[in-house]
C-alpha cells in the first residue's frame, strides 16, 4: 500500500504543478519540478535503497514532511478531502506498521469477509514447501 501512497503523492504534487492559475512554462515546470523534488528527497533519505541512512525517527520526519507537502498541495489546488485522505491513510498504514509489525492493507484484508484469502503468504512458508519438493529442472531439458 505504501507504493500506491507513494504514487498518489508524486500525482498530487504533479496536479497541483499543472492547475495552478498562471502561464503554460510556469505550469509545466511547476508540474514536473514539484513530483521530482519529492522523489528526489523520498530516494535519498526514505526509500529502502536510500543514499542517506538515517535514523528511524528522522526518516519517519522526512516521510511525514513528503506526505504533509502533498496533503497541502492537493488543497491549494481545491482538493482539500483528498488531501486529508492521503495524509490520514499515511498516517494509518504507518501506525499500523509501528504497532503490528502488520501494513494496514494487511490488516484490512485479513478481518474482511474472505477470512484472508488473499493475504501472501510468509517467506518462511514458501521455503518449507520449496524444501519439501527435490531440486528438478523447470521446463523442458535438451538431451544430446
Amino acid at each position: 500500500m505504501i507504493f500506491l501512497l507513494e504514487l498518489a503523492l508524486l500525482g498530487s504534487a504533479g496536479y497541483w504543478g499543472f492547475t495552478l492559475d498562471a502561464g503554460w512554462p510556469l505550469r509545466l515546470l511547476a508540474g514536473l519540478g514539484a513530483p521530482l523534488v519529492i522523489a528526489v528527497v523520498w530516494g535519498l533519505f526514505c526509500s529502502p535503497r536510500a543514499a542517506v541512512t538515517l535514523p528511524d525517527p528522522a526518516k519517519l520526519a522526512v516521510q511525514a514532511a513528503c506526505f504533509l507537502t502533498g496533503g497541502v498541495l492537493l488543497a491549494l489546488a481545491g482538493h482539500a478531502a483528498p488531501g486529508v485522505a492521503l495524509v490520514a491513510l499515511w498516517a494509518a498504514d504507518k501506525a499500523a506498521l509501528t504497532l503490528t509489525g502488520t501494513p494496514i492493507w494487511e490488516i484490512l484484508v485479513r478481518s474482511g469477509p474472505h477470512q484472508g484469502a488473499f493475504v501472501p503468504r510468509s517467506l518462511d512458508a514458501a521455503e518449507q514447501r520449496r524444501d519439501s519438493f527435490p531440486e528438478r529442472p523447470i521446463g523442458r531439458t535438451l538431451r544430446r
